[in-house]
């Protein structure tokens, strides 16, 4: 009995595992994403936000937007910032940023991890991608021109391409043998979402205060969803108090800037890291996301770099006129290429 032969394997079905099976599906290529969906469900005990919030791009919001996910997006759900205000620890050292001034519509599109997921997700079914809600085992050698992944049920599965798409601590990336180097920053990230006592008014804001750095993000309805990274040990004091304890240590960090803050739900935190890989590519393999690259939050960098990688796979995998074999060597170099100096400026 033959096995079914897929363009393109993607394992990993978080955000941008699943966008990037979406989009080369759409594009017309026969495509497997493979493993668990990997989404938060919004909290009702948070008002009903996920506390993991991302800033998009504008130009990865025009890539959501060509691959027919962003129109699927509730827009009541998604914040245009329009300005960025950012304070130094020195008396003077500040910054404003607009989105008039830089020429765009908005600096960033704020919205939850879970919806974008979701909407993802159901592209992935729309297009006809062939989903498998299980975990990678092992790699296989394929037949010639193939390269092949087992399952923790036995399953195997063969493909032109494989892409990993799992992960920071990617098991794919581990077994193909692509080294990855770690910096630990010692400090996490505590995320939490308030309403505040003032509007925000489209306004981001971040605070550089040796050695940590608060960020408040601007969401609908007047909210906000706040990024603070601190060293460690504080990280943890701070995530074991009671939400209103906590509030209060956040609006005053910010000196008040938005007046008293409300909880919206408990805080989660995430430890800090970053990881360089020594290649985004082997054989038959091509790497994207967290997989490929792990960034500092601050800039907001991460999430927008793993579509950067789609995109670029996406560009590289459709040029119809040049491309028959999805793992071809040449490729897979082509995309490294088109995605070194982008990673490169933010490593």
């Amino acid at each position: 009995m033959s096995t079914e032969v897929f363009d393109v394997i993607v394992v990993g079905a978080g955000l941008v595992g699943s966008v990037c099976a979406s989009g080369l599906a759409a594009a017309g290529l026969k495509v497997a994403l493979v493993g668990p969906a990997a989404m938060p469900e919004r909290p009702a005990a948070s008002g009903g936000w996920d506390p993991r919030i991302y800033a998009i791009a504008p130009d990865c919001r025009a890539f959501l937007g060509g691959i027919g996910i962003w129109a699927q997006l509730d827009a009541a759900r998604v914040m245009a910032c329009s300005a960025m205000q950012i304070q130094g620890d020195g008396p003077g050292a500040a910054l404003r940023l607009g989105a008039y001034q830089a020429g765009v519509p908005a600096l960033a599109y704020l919205l939850e991890s879970s919806a974008l997921g979701e909407a993802a997700l159901a592209a992935c079914a729309r297009e006809g991608v062939h989903r498998v809600s299980r975990t990678f085992e092992a790699l296989a050698p394929g037949a010639a021109g193939q390269t092949g992944i087992v399952l923790d049920d036995g399953q195997c599965l063969a493909g032109r391409l494989l892409v990993a798409a799992d992960g920071a601590h990617s098991p794919i990336r581990e077994a193909s043998g692509i080294r990855s180097e770690v910096h630990d920053y010692r400090q996490i990230a505590l995320v939490a979402n308030f309403a505040a006592e003032r509007h925000h008014g489209g306004t981001a804001y971040q605070w550089f205060r040796s050695p940590d750095v608060l960020a408040f993000l601007p969401l609908p309805e007047g909210l906000i969803s706040i990024v603070w990274s601190l060293p460690a040990d504080r990280a943890r004091e701070y995530l074991a108090l009671p939400a209103e304890q906590l509030a209060a240590r956040v609006a005053e960090a910010a000196g008040h800037r938005l007046g008293w803050l409300s909880p919206l739900g408990p805080a989660q935190g995430f430890a800090l890291e970053r990881r360089q890989v020594s290649a985004l590519t082997a054989r038959r393999l091509a790497l994207v996301g967290d997989a490929a690259h792990v960034v500092h939050p601050l800039a907001g960098l991460g999430v927008n770099l793993g579509f950067r990688d789609v995109r670029e796979l996406l560009k590289v995998l459709t040029e119809r006129d040049r491309v028959r074999d999805c793992g071809d060597a040449l490729v897979l170099a082509r995309y490294a290429r088109l995605r070194a100096e982008d990673i490169l400026s933010v490593s």
